[in-house]
Protein backbone atom coordinates (compact mmCIF):
# COMPACT_ATOMS: atom_id res chain seq x y z
CA UNK A 1 0.00 0.00 0.00
CA UNK A 2 2.92 2.34 0.79
CA UNK A 3 4.46 1.58 -2.60
CA UNK A 4 1.13 2.33 -4.35
CA UNK A 5 0.99 5.73 -2.65
CA UNK A 6 4.55 6.58 -3.62
CA UNK A 7 3.93 5.72 -7.26
CA UNK A 8 0.84 7.95 -7.23
CA UNK A 9 3.07 10.82 -6.16
CA UNK A 10 5.06 10.51 -9.37
CA UNK A 11 8.17 8.87 -7.93
CA UNK A 12 9.79 5.60 -8.88
CA UNK A 13 11.20 4.13 -5.70
CA UNK A 14 12.18 0.85 -4.16
CA UNK A 15 9.97 -0.49 -1.35
CA UNK A 16 10.44 1.01 2.12
CA UNK A 17 13.74 -0.16 3.59
CA UNK A 18 14.04 -1.28 7.19
CA UNK A 19 16.52 1.48 8.05
CA UNK A 20 14.04 4.16 7.02
CA UNK A 21 11.86 3.45 10.07
CA UNK A 22 13.15 0.77 12.46
CA UNK A 23 10.53 -0.82 14.67
CA UNK A 24 7.66 -0.13 12.28
CA UNK A 25 6.75 -3.82 11.98
CA UNK A 26 6.68 -4.59 15.71
CA UNK A 27 3.23 -6.03 16.59
CA UNK A 28 2.82 -3.82 19.67
CA UNK A 29 3.70 -0.76 17.62
CA UNK A 30 1.18 -1.65 14.91
CA UNK A 31 -1.55 -2.17 17.54
CA UNK A 32 -0.81 1.20 19.13
CA UNK A 33 -0.86 2.98 15.78
CA UNK A 34 -4.14 1.35 14.80
CA UNK A 35 -5.68 2.34 18.12
CA UNK A 36 -4.59 5.94 17.59
CA UNK A 37 -5.90 5.92 14.03
CA UNK A 38 -9.26 4.79 15.40
CA UNK A 39 -9.32 7.75 17.79
CA UNK A 40 -8.50 5.74 20.92
CA UNK A 41 -5.96 8.20 22.33
CA UNK A 42 -6.28 6.95 25.91
CA UNK A 43 -5.11 3.51 24.76
CA UNK A 44 -2.72 4.46 21.99
CA UNK A 45 -0.64 7.27 23.44
CA UNK A 46 0.40 5.48 26.66
CA UNK A 47 1.26 2.42 24.55
CA UNK A 48 3.37 4.52 22.19
CA UNK A 49 5.05 6.19 25.17
CA UNK A 50 5.91 2.80 26.65
CA UNK A 51 7.35 1.59 23.36
CA UNK A 52 9.32 4.80 22.90
CA UNK A 53 10.84 4.36 26.35
CA UNK A 54 11.77 0.80 25.41
CA UNK A 55 13.67 2.03 22.35
CA UNK A 56 11.20 1.60 19.49
CA UNK A 57 12.27 4.16 16.90
CA UNK A 58 8.94 4.18 15.04
CA UNK A 59 7.08 5.00 18.28
CA UNK A 60 9.56 7.77 19.02
CA UNK A 61 9.09 9.34 15.60
CA UNK A 62 5.30 8.97 15.76
CA UNK A 63 5.09 10.68 19.15
CA UNK A 64 7.36 13.50 18.01
CA UNK A 65 5.09 14.24 15.07
CA UNK A 66 1.86 14.09 17.08
CA UNK A 67 3.47 16.31 19.71
CA UNK A 68 4.50 19.04 17.25
CA UNK A 69 1.47 18.81 14.94
CA UNK A 70 -1.33 20.88 16.50
CA UNK A 71 -3.94 19.23 14.27
CA UNK A 72 -3.12 15.73 15.54
CA UNK A 73 -4.09 16.01 19.18
CA UNK A 74 -7.62 14.99 20.12
CA UNK A 75 -9.93 15.74 23.04
CA UNK A 76 -8.39 13.20 25.42
CA UNK A 77 -4.88 14.55 24.96
CA UNK A 78 -6.10 18.14 25.27
CA UNK A 79 -7.69 17.27 28.61
CA UNK A 80 -4.39 16.13 30.14
CA UNK A 81 -2.53 18.55 32.36
CA UNK A 82 0.90 19.81 31.36
CA UNK A 83 2.85 17.25 33.39
CA UNK A 84 0.83 14.32 32.05
CA UNK A 85 1.20 15.50 28.49
CA UNK A 86 4.96 15.89 28.82
CA UNK A 87 5.23 12.41 30.33
CA UNK A 88 3.19 10.94 27.48
CA UNK A 89 4.67 12.75 24.53
CA UNK A 90 8.31 13.45 25.39
CA UNK A 91 11.39 11.80 26.77
CA UNK A 92 12.64 12.88 30.21
CA UNK A 93 15.00 15.82 30.40
CA UNK A 94 14.83 19.52 31.14
CA UNK A 95 11.79 21.45 32.32
CA UNK A 96 9.50 20.42 29.47
CA UNK A 97 11.06 17.12 28.47
CA UNK A 98 12.81 16.56 25.15
CA UNK A 99 11.38 15.54 21.81
CA UNK A 100 11.60 11.84 21.06
CA UNK A 101 12.85 12.89 17.63
CA UNK A 102 16.26 13.52 19.19
CA UNK A 103 16.54 9.84 20.11
CA UNK A 104 14.79 8.22 17.14
CA UNK A 105 16.87 6.14 14.75
CA UNK A 106 16.37 5.55 11.04
CA UNK A 107 16.62 7.60 7.87
CA UNK A 108 13.26 9.31 8.25
CA UNK A 109 13.98 10.63 11.74
CA UNK A 110 17.46 11.71 10.64
CA UNK A 111 15.93 13.68 7.77
CA UNK A 112 13.59 15.49 10.17
CA UNK A 113 16.60 16.42 12.33
CA UNK A 114 18.40 17.74 9.24
CA UNK A 115 15.42 19.95 8.46
CA UNK A 116 15.54 21.44 11.95
CA UNK A 117 19.18 22.46 11.56
CA UNK A 118 19.88 26.01 10.41
CA UNK A 119 21.93 24.87 7.40
CA UNK A 120 19.29 22.51 5.94
CA UNK A 121 19.23 22.57 2.14
CA UNK A 122 16.77 21.62 -0.62
CA UNK A 123 17.90 18.00 -0.57
CA UNK A 124 15.86 17.54 2.63
CA UNK A 125 12.66 18.23 0.67
CA UNK A 126 13.62 15.73 -2.00
CA UNK A 127 14.63 13.08 0.51
CA UNK A 128 11.22 13.26 2.20
CA UNK A 129 9.52 13.01 -1.19
CA UNK A 130 11.59 9.95 -2.15
CA UNK A 131 10.52 8.27 1.08
CA UNK A 132 6.87 8.86 0.17
CA UNK A 133 6.38 11.35 3.03
CA UNK A 134 4.38 14.00 1.16
CA UNK A 135 3.35 15.94 4.26
CA UNK A 136 6.93 16.10 5.47
CA UNK A 137 8.15 17.17 2.02
CA UNK A 138 5.54 19.93 1.84
CA UNK A 139 6.33 21.08 5.37
CA UNK A 140 10.04 21.09 4.57
CA UNK A 141 9.52 23.10 1.39
CA UNK A 142 7.39 25.61 3.29
CA UNK A 143 10.02 25.87 6.02
CA UNK A 144 12.91 26.42 3.62
CA UNK A 145 10.89 28.94 1.62
CA UNK A 146 10.24 30.94 4.79
CA UNK A 147 13.95 30.83 5.57
CA UNK A 148 14.66 32.08 2.04
CA UNK A 149 17.03 29.16 1.57
CA UNK A 150 19.35 29.89 -1.36
CA UNK A 151 18.86 27.68 -4.40
CA UNK A 152 15.60 26.09 -3.26
CA UNK A 153 13.71 26.72 -6.50
CA UNK A 154 16.68 25.86 -8.70
CA UNK A 155 17.35 22.58 -6.91
CA UNK A 156 13.73 21.49 -7.08
CA UNK A 157 13.43 22.47 -10.74
CA UNK A 158 16.49 20.39 -11.58
CA UNK A 159 15.30 17.34 -9.64
CA UNK A 160 14.22 14.43 -11.86
CA UNK A 161 10.63 13.27 -11.34
CA UNK A 162 9.74 16.16 -9.05
CA UNK A 163 6.29 15.40 -7.57
CA UNK A 164 3.63 17.77 -8.88
CA UNK A 165 2.68 18.91 -5.38
CA UNK A 166 6.14 20.50 -4.99
CA UNK A 167 6.03 22.38 -8.29
CA UNK A 168 5.07 25.73 -6.82
CA UNK A 169 8.12 25.71 -4.58
CA UNK A 170 10.21 25.34 -7.72
CA UNK A 171 8.81 28.62 -9.03
CA UNK A 172 6.15 26.98 -11.16
CA UNK A 173 2.41 26.77 -10.82
CA UNK A 174 0.24 23.87 -9.80
CA UNK A 175 -3.49 23.47 -9.87
CA UNK A 176 -4.56 20.50 -7.77
CA UNK A 177 -5.75 17.59 -9.88
CA UNK A 178 -8.74 15.59 -8.72
CA UNK A 179 -6.76 12.35 -8.59
CA UNK A 180 -4.00 13.74 -6.35
CA UNK A 181 -3.72 11.54 -3.23
CA UNK A 182 -3.59 14.72 -1.17
CA UNK A 183 -7.33 15.11 -1.76
CA UNK A 184 -8.16 11.83 -0.01
CA UNK A 185 -8.38 13.16 3.57
CA UNK A 186 -10.39 16.18 2.45
CA UNK A 187 -12.77 14.16 0.29
CA UNK A 188 -13.36 11.54 2.98
CA UNK A 189 -13.93 14.21 5.62
CA UNK A 190 -16.39 16.11 3.46
CA UNK A 191 -18.25 12.95 2.49
CA UNK A 192 -18.69 12.19 6.18
CA UNK A 193 -19.94 15.65 7.19
CA UNK A 194 -21.60 17.01 4.06
CA UNK A 195 -23.02 14.14 2.01
CA UNK A 196 -24.20 15.51 -1.34
CA UNK A 197 -22.36 18.79 -0.73
CA UNK A 198 -19.03 17.02 -0.40
CA UNK A 199 -17.51 18.46 -3.64
CA UNK A 200 -18.11 22.05 -2.51
CA UNK A 201 -16.76 21.20 0.94
CA UNK A 202 -13.63 19.60 -0.54
CA UNK A 203 -12.97 22.64 -2.72
CA UNK A 204 -13.35 24.95 0.27
CA UNK A 205 -10.96 22.88 2.41
CA UNK A 206 -8.40 22.83 -0.40
CA UNK A 207 -8.67 26.61 -0.65
CA UNK A 208 -8.11 26.92 3.09
CA UNK A 209 -4.90 24.90 2.82
CA UNK A 210 -3.74 27.19 -0.01
CA UNK A 211 -3.15 24.27 -2.32
CA UNK A 212 -0.87 22.38 0.07
CA UNK A 213 -3.25 19.44 0.28
CA UNK A 214 -0.63 17.10 1.66
CA UNK A 215 -0.42 19.02 4.92
CA UNK A 216 -3.65 17.19 5.81
CA UNK A 217 -1.86 13.85 5.52
CA UNK A 218 -0.76 11.42 8.25
CA UNK A 219 2.05 12.29 10.66
CA UNK A 220 4.14 9.37 9.36
CA UNK A 221 2.99 7.92 6.03
CA UNK A 222 5.28 4.92 6.48
CA UNK A 223 3.07 3.92 9.42
CA UNK A 224 -0.33 5.10 8.17
CA UNK A 225 -0.74 5.23 4.37
CA UNK A 226 -2.81 8.18 3.22
CA UNK A 227 -5.68 5.96 2.02
CA UNK A 228 -6.10 4.47 5.50
CA UNK A 229 -5.60 7.83 7.17
CA UNK A 230 -8.33 9.44 5.06
CA UNK A 231 -10.91 6.90 6.25
CA UNK A 232 -9.98 7.12 9.92
CA UNK A 233 -11.74 9.19 12.61
CA UNK A 234 -8.47 10.82 13.66
CA UNK A 235 -7.53 11.66 10.07
CA UNK A 236 -10.85 13.38 9.40
CA UNK A 237 -10.76 15.24 12.71
CA UNK A 238 -7.20 16.38 11.96
CA UNK A 239 -8.23 17.69 8.54
CA UNK A 240 -10.94 19.83 10.12
CA UNK A 241 -8.60 21.10 12.84
CA UNK A 242 -6.02 22.02 10.21
CA UNK A 243 -8.56 24.11 8.33
CA UNK A 244 -9.69 25.77 11.56
CA UNK A 245 -6.09 26.56 12.50
CA UNK A 246 -5.45 28.08 9.07
CA UNK A 247 -7.70 31.01 9.95
CA UNK A 248 -9.60 30.56 6.70
CA UNK A 249 -12.80 32.59 6.48
CA UNK A 250 -13.77 31.88 2.89
CA UNK A 251 -17.05 30.68 1.49
CA UNK A 252 -18.10 27.07 1.96
CA UNK A 253 -21.20 24.97 2.51
CA UNK A 254 -23.07 25.29 5.79
CA UNK A 255 -22.16 21.71 6.76
CA UNK A 256 -18.45 22.62 6.75
CA UNK A 257 -19.07 25.78 8.77
CA UNK A 258 -21.00 23.74 11.32
CA UNK A 259 -18.18 21.21 11.64
CA UNK A 260 -15.56 23.96 12.03
CA UNK A 261 -17.47 26.10 14.52
CA UNK A 262 -16.49 24.14 17.70
CA UNK A 263 -12.83 24.17 16.63
CA UNK A 264 -12.49 27.95 16.34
Amino acid sequence: MIRWMVLCLGLTLSPLRAEVLPGADAPDLRQAVEAWRAGEEAVALPALALLAGQGNDAARLMLSQIDTGPAYGGAWLAAQDRAARIALMRQPGGISGQSWLDAAGGDLAATWRRLLSADAGPEVVLDFARMGEARAATFAARTLARRQTPGLGTALTAAPDLPAYLARFAGGTWRPEADDPGFLPLTATCTAICGAEAPACTSAMAEALRGDLHMAGPPVAALIPVQDWAQSPVGQAAALRLVALSGWRGEGPACLATALAPLR
